[in-house]
């Protein structure tokens, strides 16, 4: 393979142990339009649960409405900058080709950081809509935490335009430079973005511990609370591929194969939104399962049935006057249109004062 001078002159000869045909390039495409699928089916899913429920938007829906828009067009600026050579080894790519995909780089910075802090803003808005009113007004760390991630979540796409905008003097020389033009950069790109990406990790994880400790007070049964704070950390995984996006980033700073490094920021960068989305869609979603596992019941108790009749055993699912059995096709399920964060009255006329916080969906 002829490497091209102008490559070759600023990065150094190829490793012998390179392999320059090496590709990331469909793998990125693949994982990135498959996940989009994925959260722009648990937007839908989400916007149907609310119509159908007869509940209007909130500003969190609007919030990841957003989001998935922006992911939209990252995951294009992702499959752009393949075919300029990211997820390719830095001397199989041509200095044209190399332009091309800094330049694609640079505006993919500004539609990625809107769309993980509309993501954000949607999980920080939930938050407020199901805890703000039922938490204690002296929740100090709820209060700290919730504002603390607010105000970085809209801050940091500003602050990436800034800098990103000031990095480089012109402005184009950012990747005008992979082509020889004369210029100036005075900010370190790659350190801030591995800096950018350490932030965004740590924002993930004060989002992720912020509703715990409300959650763990409030007046419930221990397996409903496990339940509750395992929904709350099913953002876990969005945090962890921040951190693994950080030290790529890192990689990045600190690497001559830059396009290859790219490659890889882009497949992480193309999942941590797209999960973002659908962790955020989720708590939305619970209706939906809970008619599933519903209407798995119901067929259940039908079989039963059925199998208790062939062999004789009949009045065993005879219904008695009286009896609290729904008649819903012999189904025996709850009432859980509603995510309750605590515990339902008895059946009895007793005034309980409770405490409960409902995602009306």
């Amino acid at each position: 393979m002829t490497i091209d001078p102008i490559i070759e002159a600023a990065f150094g000869p190829a490793p012998a142990n390179v392999d320059l045909t090496e590709s990331l390039v469909l793998t990125n495409d693949v994982v990135a339009i498959i996940l989009l699928v994925v959260a722009a089916l648990a937007v839908f899913l989400r916007l149907l649960v609310r119509r159908l429920s007869r509940a209007g938007l909130g500003w969190d829906d609007w919030a990841i409405i957003v989001a998935l828009i922006f992911n939209v067009g990252a995951v294009g600026m992702v499959a752009a900058t393949g075919a300029y050579g990211s997820g390719k080894h830095i001397w199989a790519v041509t200095s044209t080709e190399l332009v091309m995909a800094a330049k694609i780089l640079f505006f993919y910075t500004f539609v990625l950081g809107f769309c993980l802090s509309f993501n954000k803003l949607s999980i920080l808005l939930l938050y407020r809509r199901i805890f703000d009113s039922q938490v204690d007004k002296n929740d100090v760390f709820f209060g700290i935490s919730l504002w603390t991630a607010a105000v970085f979540t809209v801050t940091i796409p500003f602050v990436l335009i800034i800098v990103m905008v000031c990095a480089c003097q012109p402005t184009s020389h950012y990747w005008n430079q992979f082509g020889g033009a004369s210029g100036t950069c005075t900010v370190e790109t790659g350190t801030f973005f591995w800096t950018y990406g350490s932030i965004n990790a740590f924002m993930d994880f004060l989002i992720l511990i912020t509703p715990i400790p409300s959650i763990l007070r409030l007046q419930m049964s221990k397996k409903k609370r496990v339940a509750v704070c395992g929904m709350m950390l099913l953002g876990s995984f969005v945090f962890i591929v921040s951190i693994i996006r950080a030290v790529k980033m890192y990689k990045f700073a600190h690497s001559i194969d830059m396009t290859w490094l790219m490659g890889e920021i882009c497949v992480w960068s193309s999942i941590e939104p797209s999960v973002g989305i659908v962790s955020a869609c989720l708590p939305n979603l619970r209706p939906i399962f809970g008619k599933l596992r519903g209407a798995v019941s119901s067929k259940s108790s039908r079989n039963t049935y059925i199998a208790n009749n062939s062999m004789g055993s009949r009045g065993n699912w005879s219904q008695k006057p009286g009896s609290t059995v729904a008649k819903n096709h012999g189904s025996v399920y709850k009432r859980e249109d509603e995510v309750q964060l605590t515990n339902l009255a008895d059946s009895s006329n007793e005034d309980v004062n409770q405490q409960s916080i409902r995602e009306h969906c």
